[in-house]
């Protein structure tokens, strides 16, 4: 008979919604969110496993959160009057600039 084994994240969730979302995606039902964690609390047998899937789990939300963020920038800078233009610059990259309107 194997040991239960709680198997806790390290990243910080601050955004529950997007960790449901990751979860979903991911279809992970054996790993939930508590205290701000992805935690999984089960057989010892899957200790390998779910690590690598907290891993996987919480690399799709850092991603996914940093979206988000950015999203939330554009939109508050957009309110505030500014104007997003975008640049390609030598290496091919968009480089995003905010431009304040002038009246």
């Amino acid at each position: 008979m194997s040991r239960t084994i709680t198997i806790k994240g390290t990243q910080e969730i601050k955004n529950i919604e997007l960790a449901n979302e990751v979860l979903k995606e991911l279809n992970l039902r054996n790993i939930i969110i508590q205290n701000n964690q992805f935690i999984y609390r089960g057989s010892e047998h899957y200790k390998n496993e779910r690590k690598k899937e907290i891993k996987k789990a919480e690399e799709l939300y850092k991603e996914k959160y940093k979206n988000y963020l950015k999203d939330k920038i554009l939109e508050n800078a957009k309110n505030q009057g500014y104007k997003l233009k975008k640049e390609i610059t030598q290496d091919n990259k968009i480089k995003l600039v905010l431009q304040k309107r002038v009246y």
